[in-house]
């Protein structure tokens, strides 16, 4: 099979895309030689110390956020429905079972499903 040849701006991508792949292969060669000279032991706890001081979850603030006004123990979760106007949905506590208005669907709506 024969080399094609290239024109002058095929050739100048191509001499950009070599450039830009030396690179990479160099900056991954030198953050592999930074992961391989850390020590391990001294990370151990790193984990477990960041979820003390770290403060409320997203989950934690949602439950606190959308806690049921009828019984103040339950949590109100999002139910969707499909209906002739298209996707809604309300809220329903799963507790008391106590449930909000019937509202369209956006991908912008927050809470537990």
């Amino acid at each position: 099979m024969k080399n094609r040849k290239f024109c002058a701006k095929e050739l100048d991508l191509l001499k950009k895309l070599k450039y830009e792949n030396q690179k990479l292969k160099k900056e991954v060669s030198s953050l592999r030689k930074q992961m391989s000279r850390i020590d391990e032991a001294r990370f151990e706890g790193y984990y477990e110390m960041l979820a003390t001081y770290a403060g409320p979850t997203n989950n934690e603030m949602l439950i606190k956020k959308w806690l049921c006004y009828g019984c103040n123990s339950g949590v109100l979760k999002i139910k969707k429905l499909n209906t002739h106007f298209g996707i809604e949905y309300y809220r329903k506590c799963d507790t008391c079972g106590k449930t909000t208005e019937l509202k369209p669907w956006s991908n912008d709506v927050t809470g537990l499903e």
